[in-house]
C-alpha cells in the first residue's frame, strides 16, 4: 500500500516542477518575444533606415537626375547656342565674303576699266606721239630740204655772183685796159697834135 504522504509530496513536487517549467517556459517565451520584438524593432529600424536611406537616395537621385537633366538641358542649350552662334558666324562670314568678293569684283572691274582706259589713253598718246614724231620728222625734212634749197640757192647765187664778179672783174679789166689804151691813144694823139702845132708855129715865125 502506498504512502499517502509520499504521494502528496510527489504531487507537490510535480506542481512545483510544473510551475518551474511553466515559469521557465514563460521566461523563455518572454525572452523569445523580447528577442522577436527586438528583432522586429531592428527590422523596423532597418526598414525605416532603409526607407530613409532610399528616400534620401531617391531625393539624391532625383536631385542628381534633376541636375543631370538640368545639365543636359544646359548642355543642349549651350550646344544650340553654339550652333546658333556658329551659324550666325558662318552667315556673317558668308556675308562678309560675299561683300568682299563683290568689293573685289568691283575693284577688279574698276581696275579693268582703268586699265582699258589707260590702254586707250596710251594708245591715243602713242598715236599722238607717233603723229607728233611724224610731223616733227616731216617738219625736219621740210626744213632740211628748205635749208638745202636755200643753201643751193645761196650757192647758185654765190656762183652767179662769183661768175658775175669774175665777169665784172674781167669786164672791168677789159674796160680798164680799153680805157688805158684809149687814154694812151688820146695822149699820143694829143702829143702828135701839139707837135704839129709847134711845127706850124715855127714855120710862121721864120
Amino acid at each position: 500500500m502506498a504512502d499517502p504522504q509520499r504521494g502528496h509530496v510527489n504531487n507537490a513536487v510535480k506542481v512545483f516542477s510544473h510551475l518551474a517549467e511553466t515559469k521557465k517556459k514563460k521566461k523563455k517565451k518572454k525572452k523569445k518575444k523580447e528577442e522577436e520584438e527586438e528583432e522586429e524593432k531592428k527590422k523596423k529600424n532597418k526598414k525605416k533606415k532603409n526607407k530613409n536611406k532610399n528616400k534620401k537616395n531617391k531625393k539624391k537621385n532625383k536631385n542628381k537626375n534633376k541636375n543631370k537633366k538640368e545639365e543636359k538641358k544646359k548642355k543642349k542649350k549651350k550646344k544650340k547656342e553654339k550652333k546658333k552662334k556658329k551659324k550666325k558666324k558662318k552667315k556673317k562670314k558668308k556675308k562678309k565674303n560675299k561683300n568682299k568678293n563683290k568689293k573685289n569684283k568691283n575693284k577688279k572691274n574698276k581696275n579693268k576699266n582703268k586699265n582699258k582706259k589707260n590702254k586707250n589713253k596710251n594708245k591715243k598718246n602713242k598715236k599722238k606721239k607717233e603723229e607728233k614724231k611724224k610731223k616733227k620728222k616731216k617738219k625736219k625734212k621740210e626744213k632740211k630740204n628748205k635749208n638745202k634749197k636755200k643753201k643751193k640757192k645761196k650757192k647758185n647765187n654765190n656762183n652767179n655772183n662769183n661768175n658775175n664778179n669774175n665777169k665784172n672783174k674781167k669786164n672791168n679789166k677789159k674796160n680798164k685796159k680799153k680805157k688805158k689804151k684809149k687814154k694812151k691813144k688820146k695822149k699820143k694823139k694829143k702829143k702828135k697834135k701839139k707837135k704839129k702845132k709847134k711845127e706850124r708855129c715855127m714855120c710862121t715865125s721864120v
